[in-house]
């Protein structure tokens, strides 16, 4: 089980972001927070609504810092000296 991943829906089955942390769905399954929806692959279902975007918020931040180091990349390549 070396790259394995939980699966995790929201209250409205809503896919969010996939997580390694074994041990926090661990105790949110024994804290009655979760139930377990499908084993193949393991995914959970919140049964309470998280807050708002930390994690989806640094994923965001993720993606627009490696499309603008890609795109200085480009523009570095291509001898342009457009730096977004």
């Amino acid at each position: 089980m070396s790259h394995s991943l939980v699966y995790v829906l929201g209250q409205n089955d809503e896919s969010l972001v996939p997580t390694k942390n074994f041990g926090y769905i661990r105790k949110l399954l024994k804290r009655k927070k979760a139930k377990v929806v499908t084993t193949a692959p393991f995914t959970i279902k919140l049964l309470y609504k998280p807050k708002p975007g930390k994690r989806k918020n640094q994923l965001s931040l993720r993606v627009i810092l490696i499309a603008k180091i890609l795109r200085l990349i480009y523009n570095v390549s291509t001898n342009k000296l457009d730096v977004c």
